[in-house]
């Protein structure tokens, strides 16, 4: 009875200034510890894209690689191109692209009312197009292709509405990495010349 008695006599506990200092103490080592954990401990998801260096060929109308890091691969790109002139047969033109050859039609592709990539049939065909626009972009490889110097994207205009012969002049042709979200580099040609149908 008397040890019951003592402890219900004896009131003294950590004062309410130290207890609030305790709890904000425990606070900020509970968050620093999940902070730790989701900054270093999990992935963080975004990729720095790797470094290449490309060169345009005006006359040949190409984007050729002068130097690429071992994990640069043309899976992770996509394509998409402007034009400063409105000096030009169509009023919608496209570009056609093909990787490591020469674009070649073994007849005039159909390119899709809404505007849309659409890749070339069977046959001789190499190309796959989009009409020059500031928002379409086009994958230029849906495979693993790693990137090596001297490689090259060659690059021809057609015309949308079915004309021979476009000249599409002052192109700007941009590369995106898709893997890192980001824009790697925007390429200017003084023209693009139609594809040979």
């Amino acid at each position: 009875m008397k040890a019951n008695k003592k402890f219900i006599e004896e009131d003294e506990a950590v004062s309410a200034v130290i207890g609030v200092i305790l709890m904000v103490a425990i606070t900020v080592a509970i968050a620093a510890t999940v902070y730790y954990y989701v900054t270093v401990m999990m992935p963080s998801g975004s990729e720095t894209a790797p470094t290449f260096q490309l060169r345009t060929d005006d006359l040949e109308d190409r984007l050729i690689v002068t130097s690429a890091d071992t994990g640069a691969d043309w899976n992770r790109l996509a394509i998409k191109a402007s034009k400063g002139s409105t000096d030009c047969l169509d009023a919608v033109p496209t570009v056609l692209f093909s990787l490591n050859t020469d674009v070649t039609l073994a007849a005039a592709p159909t390119v899709p009312a809404d505007a849309t990539a659409w890749q070339a049939g069977p046959g001789a065909e190499t190309a796959v197009g989009f009409p020059i626009s500031t928002t379409i972009a086009v994958e230029i490889e849906d495979a693993q292709n790693l990137m090596s110097a001297t490689e090259y994207l060659d690059l021809e205009g057609y015309n949308y509405v079915g004309a021979a012969g476009i000249i599409v002049p002052e192109v700007s042709v941009t590369l995106l990495d898709t893997t890192a979200n980001q824009e790697i580099g925007t390429y200017s040609f003084t023209s693009i010349v139609a594809a040979a149908t």
